[in-house]
């Protein structure tokens, strides 16, 4: 999922080893998280619950 990070006009984002930077999400940033990781835990859940099936149909 891309989500853009902005960061204000006097700060930069460069290949720094460490530091901080202010950065400023969108305001439905948790809620496209949140989507994003149910849809990964339902597709999890439904290639568990076909593995399980081919188990079944193979014994």
């Amino acid at each position: 999922m891309d989500v853009p990070i902005y960061v204000t006009t006097c700060e930069t984002i460069g290949n720094h080893g460490e530091g901080v930077i202010t950065a400023h999400v969108q305001k439905d940033f948790d809620k496209k998280v949140e989507h994003a990781l149910q849809v990964f835990a339902d597709t999890l859940e439904a290639s568990f619950k076909e593995e399980s099936t081919d188990v079944q149909q193979k014994a």
